[in-house]
């Protein structure tokens, strides 16, 4: 290809600013290739031939896919081991939490005498605040619960990709 000195500095200029076409990379490598670029461009040369040494040494062998699935392995194994013991324990937190509420408000009393006394013992207004405070400690569990199960569900996912790319392999 011919450029003339107008068109091929605007060609190298758009190249060094990274706004070349990959047609007007290409041409640019050919005119280094064939030898066709006047020598005041010997930098542009210089840049082409370096990056094809460097891409000739920078190539993966076959032992790079064996040592990443391995990675992979390895930290899926650890990942769910730590997600799911946070969840059993707020699980366990909350069963917990509910046995008591059960245990303070719904046990049945074992003497009239003691009814009578629960009953002067706390107001109405009382016992409906140690009932939302029970209800607020409840939906906080029920919230770390819920962000729990959206991480497993991103590790479930992560797990699923691993095993269709062992599956290819």
């Amino acid at each position: 290809m011919d450029y003339k000195d107008d068109e091929l500095k605007r060609l190298v200029t758009r190249f060094w600013d990274g706004e070349s076409t990959l047609e007007e990379e290409k041409a640019l490598k050919d005119l280094v290739a064939y030898g066709n670029l006047p020598e005041a461009y010997d930098d542009l040369a210089a840049y082409f031939e370096s990056m094809g040494a460097l891409s000739d040494e920078l190539t993966l062998d076959s032992s790079f896919d064996d040592a990443l699935l391995e990675k992979i392995d390895q930290s899926e194994q650890t990942n769910v081991r730590s997600l799911v013991k946070p969840r059993f324990i707020w699980a366990a937190a909350a069963a917990v939490v509910m046995a008591f509420c059960f245990v303070l408000f719904k046990a049945p009393n074992e003497t009239p005498n003691m009814a009578a006394s629960n009953q002067e013992t706390y107001s109405k207004e009382e016992l409906q605040a140690a009932f939302e405070q029970t209800q607020a400690a409840l939906l906080l569990i029920s919230s770390k619960m819920n962000n729990a199960t959206t991480h497993a569900d991103q590790l479930n996912k992560f797990h699923e990709a691993t095993v269709r790319v062992k599956s290819r392999k």
